[in-house]
């Protein structure tokens, strides 16, 4: 195959670098726990992120807060306890297109905040952005 037939085969008339924009864009928000279960424990709270970025929090206080500059979350993994032999895993997986969506008109530089809130019997978890469900 020559260059041509290469060039004629990869080329892609409306490729747009946009969504990978997007990727590299870094928001600052802060993530708040929330929990009707007074002796929930957080162990960890790991962000996936949609530019491949990995952030882990290790034992993180209660009512956990971080605030950072990042880039959007893909998957918010938490780890928590509420007594003996009580220990659960909870993984949110964000959709791109809702996620890239909502944040589209925030600048970089405004304080964003999701909402984790988490029931008391360990069953419902439940993400909020700036107080509406995702």
């Amino acid at each position: 195959m020559n260059r041509a037939e290469v060039g004629e085969r990869d080329f892609i008339p409306d490729a747009s670098c946009a969504k990978w924009d997007m990727y590299r864009k870094r928001y600052t928000f802060r993530v708040k726990m929330e929990n009707e279960n007074p002796a929930l424990r957080l162990f960890r709270c790991c962000f996936t992120n949609y530019n491949g970025e990995k952030d882990i929090i290790f034992m993180p206080t209660l009512p956990a807060t971080f605030d950072d500059n990042r880039a959007l979350p893909q998957i918010l993994e938490l780890d928590w306890e509420t007594g003996f032999y009580e220990r659960f895993r909870g993984n949110i997986f964000l959709n791109e297109k809702i996620i890239f969506e909502k944040f589209k008109n925030f600048k970089p530089e405004d304080k964003q905040e999701f909402q984790v809130k988490i029931s008391k019997d360990n069953r419902k978890l439940e993400l909020f952005l700036n107080n509406e469900p995702i």
